[in-house]
């Protein structure tokens, strides 16, 4: 019988239990390599966000790790543009609530995986599936918070649906989060497989390091 388990003994062990100067620093450059990241996929133009998977990196590190990536992350997308850009202001106040849906992330890998020794498949579609779902509520309720309050405009991943289902007399709340759905499923799930293989890689490279420095 094929076992689904993705073996997490040994050098492959993904939660580095790190120091919390150490956890600040793998935070950091998560973080850079996140906005990175999606610079390249705007770049190219990939039809999805893939904007958490080196979030996802950090947070099987710990709890400091994964919100340092993401608040390095969040800086990091209003400095980069602007140095790009000099004159012109990238700072939209209203995007920081969409740094709400980077909280679920962390909070999700911690809680599912912290105590795991071994890390299944099904478990991570599961954690990519209940994200997908939360963050799609949560984009949407802010979104829709501020297109009342505001008038902000919908991301254009998702505006034809979103103005489908409105057509169709589905208020704009739910038609928002179900907008957001589709591109979530796959988006998400595809974020915590990629964000695991990076964590055992690093682990890995990590455990090779102290091998060779004689620290076992």
């Amino acid at each position: 019988m094929e076992n689904n388990t993705l073996s997490t003994d040994g050098s492959d062990k993904p939660f580095f239990h790190a120091s919390l100067p150490a956890q600040l620093v793998m935070g950091a450059v998560f973080g850079i390599l996140n906005i990175l990241s999606i610079q390249l996929v705007n770049f190219l133009h990939v039809p999805l966000f893939l904007d958490e998977f080196f979030n996802v990196a950090a947070s099987f590190f710990g709890w400091a790790a994964g919100f340092t990536s993401v608040i390095v992350h969040r800086v990091l997308s209003v400095v980069i543009p602007s140095i790009a850009n000099p004159g012109r202001l990238f700072f939209v106040p209203e995007d920081t609530l969409f740094a709400l849906c980077d909280i679920p992330v962390v909070v999700l890998v911690r809680l599912m995986f912290a105590r795991d020794q071994k890390i299944s498949f099904v478990k991570l579609l599961l954690c990519g599936v209940i994200l997908a779902v939360i963050i799609s509520i949560l984009g949407g309720g802010i979104f829709t918070f501020l297109f009342t309050c505001f008038g902000y405009g919908e991301i254009s991943s998702v505006r034809y649906l979103t103005m489908v289902l409105t057509g169709s007399r589905i208020p704009l709340a739910p038609s928002a989060m179900l907008s957001r759905i589709p591109m979530n499923l796959m988006d998400k799930p595809l974020c915590v497989f990629l964000g695991y293989a990076i964590a055992r890689l690093v682990r890995r490279l990590l455990n090779i390091r102290r091998r060779e420095n004689g620290q076992d």
